[in-house]
């Protein structure tokens, strides 16, 4: 019995050491796993943010986020260290593309406010046209001109200032086509009276 027990012992120091030598190996690969998460983090907040394209960046952010709460939940726990660091990185990646997310969109915010005002006062000086009728389209292509320089001013005020914009100059291309079918009418007129005079010629 004592050999037996002699034995156990041993298989269990063995068993203990083989443990010991796995965690060890499963924290170093948890290690390396996360630090490719922090890199990838890290490398988002190193690009030219003049060129980002704000929705694909924000959506690989939150994948990395959603890998680096998982990796955490389900992974082995790390020397603390090794975990503070790694997270400190981590959030300090975040924290810079979030700045330059929140100044572009500021930023174009501005912009768009710009375009909006701008495009408002084109509309009403379209529409103040409309008392000139067909002699308003000439100062009405102007205006267009002057339109189509103008920048974004974000999808939903941009339809409705549009909508405006053209309407008035519905109104305008409405009175030269009513002028066009008077005239129509006048011509038809006239060419009917000298194609009878041709026949009695």
């Amino acid at each position: 019995l004592e050999k037996r027990l002699d034995a156990l012992h041993s298989a269990v120091d063995d068993l203990t050491e083989q443990q010991k030598a796995e965690a060890k190996a499963a924290v170093e690969a948890a290690i390396i796993e996360r630090a490719s998460i922090v890199v990838a983090v890290e490398a988002l907040a190193t690009q030219d943010f003049a060129k980002a394209q704000w929705k694909q960046v924000s959506g690989s952010l939150e994948a990395l986020f959603e890998r680096w709460k998982k990796h955490q939940q389900d992974g082995p726990r790390l020397p603390k260290a090794d975990s503070a660091d790694l997270w400190k990185r981590f959030r300090a990646a975040r924290t810079t593309i979030e700045t330059h997310r929140k100044a572009f969109f500021a930023e174009l915010d501005t912009v768009h406010k710009d375009a909006r005002v701008r495009k408002q006062d084109l509309s009403e000086r379209a529409e103040a046209l409309a008392a000139k009728g067909v002699d308003g389209i000439p100062a009405y292509r102007t205006l267009l001109d002057e339109w189509k320089q103008v920048g974004r001013a974000g999808k939903k005020a941009d339809d409705a200032l549009w909508a405006r914009f053209s309407a008035a100059g519905d109104v305008l291309y409405s009175a030269r086509a009513e002028l066009d079918a008077k005239d129509d009418a006048e011509f038809d007129e006239i060419l009917d009276k000298k194609i009878a005079l041709l026949d009695e010629a």
